[in-house]
């Protein structure tokens, strides 16, 4: 538990947020080695049809997920790391008590919604309603997995949620899916659904014990009037960025979402193979995703400018070149990850080509989403979320009947520059700091000093 949180990045300690976006990312690389494989398996035990509703099921997850924590889960990266740099430790803990009574709160109830609309709806003896059954039985697990999670990155335990999400979340999905097979039991939507929630919840139990048990020496909270006003506050200041978070998580998973409505769910399981070999390249973004916000909230917090712009160029560098790197790889071996798949899986490396010169594209950003939530810049990102979302479903729509699953991916790929240019500029326009640097990333350099 000690090294799962210490305290990696504080000020003075000398340790490089580059060093800790590489303990990230070699946990991300853990994981999509263990996810590819448990796609692999899921692929060639399931029909194409259970496995594209599969996904489908998954996908609507992961989105509304990202909604449910009301913006706490990216909240608490610009407000704790504030309040612990200013010895507000009280204010810290209060913050982390009323966060997860709110997302309790609202995932329930949506999840509660989604089982009363399936019932009503006479939905429940078909595919669609057993797609939402799934959904809403996860919900409110993968809710709190979230806002776990930004809590943790808020107090630099970079490993803490990493390792039961990336790591022990998909070895339990393989073992359970796998131990139904060798029990003759047929891995259709219901069996592989049922293993994923047990699968979710149990690991929503540990990370909540390990989270409790690492806050359980925190400061009592902060009197009862000043924590009424701060509840106003932390609100205010949430709202917002759940329409960050969901609408970053809604330009991922669109294409899917589209796909899935136009096509059959076959050209959906060999769209969403090439999007999955990609993973690779797609973790590094959010290596340093996951231990930026941090030193960009402390360095603002402290007023310094200079170490600010720093620190900007240096994600960006970091992000830009190792992304490309890992493209790179990924599609040396994307014929080879694909046939893991399945033969028919083959036809999706184009795809993999288009969405991969989207990565790239998305580098060049660094991670101005994280720059411009910790300094309450939340409607520059909606913005630019909400432009690209529309440019990639109107374009996909548009597409998809001609060129398939190609047309999809030349959607998401476009997206992604235009959401890269609005970002970069949004950045500049309201900070008056520049985002791109192409210089070879430094090991030396640590954004929270």
């Amino acid at each position: 538990m000690t090294a799962l949180t210490q305290d990696q990045s504080e000020p003075g300690q000398g340790r490089s947020h580059l060093m800790d976006a590489a303990v990230a990312f070699g946990l991300r690389v853990a994981s999509a080695g263990l996810v590819f494989l448990v796609q692999v398996f899921l692929a060639r035990a399931m029909t194409m049809d259970d496995y594209g509703s599969y996904i489908t099921a998954w996908t609507w997850l992961v989105m509304l997920g990202a909604f449910m924590p009301l913006g706490f889960s990216e909240s608490a990266v610009r407000f704790v790391p504030r309040y612990r740099a200013r010895g507000r430790h009280g204010s810290a803990a209060a913050f982390w008590r009323f966060g997860l009574r709110v997302v309790l709160l609202m995932s329930v109830l949506v999840a509660g919604f989604a089982v009363i609309a399936a019932t009503a709806g006479g939905l429940l003896d078909s595919r669609v309603g057993l797609i939402m059954l799934i959904v809403a039985a996860g919900l409110p697990f993968l809710a709190i997995d979230n806002f776990l999670e930004g809590m943790a990155r808020a107090h630099g335990w970079y490993r803490l949620t990493s390792v039961p999400i990336y790591v022990i979340r998909p070895l339990l999905i393989m073992a359970g899916c796998a131990g139904l097979a060798l029990a003759g039991i047929a891995l259709d939507l219901a069996a592989v659904g049922s293993v994923v929630i047990g699968s979710v919840a149990l690991v929503s139990v540990i990370l909540m014990v390990m989270v409790v048990s690492a806050l359980r020496a925190a400061p009592r909270p902060a009197a009862k009037d000043e924590l009424t006003g701060s509840r106003w506050i932390w609100l205010k200041a949430s709202l917002p960025l759940m329409l960050v978070s969901g609408v970053e998580d809604l330009l991922i998973y669109s294409d899917v979402l589209v796909l899935g409505a136009m096509l059959d769910p076959d050209q959906v399981s060999i769209y969403f193979a090439a999007a999955r070999a990609l993973s690779l390249a797609n973790f590094v973004y959010f290596a340093f995703f996951f231990v930026s916000a941090r030193g960009f909230s402390i360095s603002n917090a402290l007023a310094d400018r200079s170490k600010l712009q720093e620190a900007v160029w240096a994600t960006t560098r970091a992000t830009f070149w190792f992304t490309v790197l890992a493209v790179a790889a990924t599609l040396l071996a994307g014929p080879w990850l694909l046939a893991a798949f399945g033969e028919s899986f083959s036809a999706g490396y184009t795809v993999m080509w288009i969405l991969g010169a989207g990565l790239i594209a998305r580098g060049l950003s660094g991670q101005s989403v994280e720059l411009l939530v910790t300094t309450g810049r939340q409607r520059e990102i909606i913005l630019a979320g909400l432009t690209s979302i529309t440019f990639n479903v109107g374009l996909s729509v548009l597409l998809i009947p001609h060129y398939g699953i190609e047309g999809a991916a030349f959607g998401t790929a476009a997206a992604m520059v235009i959401r890269s240019f609005m970002l970069c500029r949004a950045v500049h326009r309201s900070l008056d700091l520049s985002v791109v640097s192409l210089g070879l990333p430094s090991l030396r350099f640590s954004a929270a000093g």
